[in-house]
């Protein structure tokens, strides 16, 4: 009896799971439908050549949405991408975002030149990206808007892989919200590198369109990238257009420099949350480092003199370099004067190619200098009082430059002057 009744509940329940599993083969496939019926419903434009839309691929390629999503702020009210859109007009932005970045796009297809470099480049980076995105053309002749987005994505999510490989960290070693330490130890006020929210980044083609977003929705206008911090919404915002810099930044490449030249200075500042402004000599450097490691011929300025050169031809360094230091150049500032800058107007042409240089060196001797270096500036989470903040920064650095680096500045300008006798070309 017992085993009769025994087989008579297993045919129930063999029964009703395949009900079960039914419903579950329905609902599925109502889902797939209403995600196709979804992706019909906008605009060609929208709809990527490379995923579909189509969640699993988006998935693979480590895509969390194509929007509508939250995209900074107004007040103390959060901004949504249609609204951008809708504000915005005719401009069409695509819009992804990725595990630590929200991204919108309105850069415009771009020929591939014959440049065997910047082919090479673009080659390594799309075969890179077919691992994720299988249906993309590694030896395609042209950047369609969709690719160059996907390209943006991975190079952004690239950089902060980067960046979390020197502070030996992973997302697991930052607070999931406001007001928690991690392991005893204070690394911000949320899981983006201790930031709240995503960083963002926007990217236009056309100035006026870039204008127009930050008259609505940062309140000023500017002719040159921006760097903004969205304090409500928690992200640290980075935009730009193509046409800015007399059209230089419609070059892939030098739109690439560009992005990780400003992007890297938000994750600097973002890192264990941005309550202060890291001295300028070593955001400079370390922006000046990152930008050259993908081009030496597409530099960025934060501020440039005003000189009759095209500063942005002159892209040999480190000839210029050895120059001042052999010769003893008055124009040559000390390491030690670089520590006590506070304004980027401060820095001069030949001060940005030093920066560059001192930075470079420091990164041949490894990661953990830089590591040390800027959690220790980092760990005194009371630069966030007001008055008296220059002052703590510059005491503090002191102490960070010391642990980080092995030395006073004066000594670690020598290491550096006879590194640079040693390996940089006199031509």
């Amino acid at each position: 009896m017992e085993a009769n009744t025994h087989h008579s509940r297993a045919g129930t329940w063999s029964r009703f799971g395949r009900i079960l599993l039914a419903g579950l083969a329905i609902l599925l496939c109502l889902g797939l439908a209403n995600a196709q019926k979804k992706a019909r419903k906008l605009p060609k434009w929208k709809i990527d050549p490379y995923t579909k839309n189509d969640p699993k691929a988006m998935a693979k390629a480590g895509y969390v949405s194509y929007g509508p999503f939250g995209f900074g702020e107004i007040g103390d009210e959060e901004i949504q991408t249609p609204e951008i859109e809708k504000e915005l007009g005719n401009v069409k932005i695509l819009w992804v975002e990725t595990a630590h970045f929200k991204i919108g796009s309105a850069l415009v297809r771009w020929p591939i030149p014959t440049d065997r470099t910047i082919k090479l480049k673009l080659r390594a980076e799309l075969a890179e990206l077919k691992k994720k995105i299988p249906k993309v053309k590694v030896k395609t002749k042209v950047l369609d808007p969709w690719l160059r987005l996907h390209l943006f994505a991975q190079r952004l999510e690239n950089l902060y892989t980067r960046f979390q490989e020197i502070m030996d960290v992973t997302d697991e070693d930052f607070p999931k919200k406001k007001g928690v330490s991690v392991k005893n130890r204070y690394m911000g006020e949320g899981p983006y590198l201790g930031q709240p929210a995503k960083y963002t980044v926007l990217m236009f083609q056309k100035e006026s369109d870039y204008t127009r977003y930050l008259r609505t929705y940062i309140g000023m206008a500017q002719t040159f990238a921006k760097r903004h911090n969205f304090k409500v919404f928690g992200s640290l915002f980075t935009g730009t257009a193509a046409e800015l810099y007399e059209g230089s930044l419609k070059h892939d490449t030098a739109m690439h420099c560009h992005i990780v030249f400003n992007t890297i200075q938000q994750l600097i500042n973002g890192y264990r949350m941005y309550t202060f402004d890291m001295p300028v000599w070593f955001k400079e450097g370390m922006a000046h480092y990152f930008e050259r490691l993908i081009s030496l011929r597409y530099n960025n300025f934060d501020q440039n003199e005003s000189a009759s050169a095209d500063l942005s031809k002159t892209w040999k360094w480190k000839p210029k370099i050895r120059a001042m230091v052999v010769t003893k150049n008055k124009r040559l500032n000390s390491w030690s004067k670089m520590l006590q800058w506070r304004d980027f107007g401060q820095i001069k042409f030949h001060d940005h190619m030093v920066l560059w240089g001192r930075m470079e060196y420091l990164f041949s001797k490894g990661d953990e200098g830089i590591k040390i270096y800027l959690d220790t500036m980092k760990s005194n989470i009371a630069f966030g009082s007001s008055g008296g903040l220059s002052k703590a920064i510059l005491k503090a650095q002191r102490e960070a430059f010391r642990k980080g680096f092995g030395g006073n500045a004066v000594k670690l300008d020598e290491l550096w002057m006879e590194h640079v006798k040693k390996t940089y070309p006199s031509r």
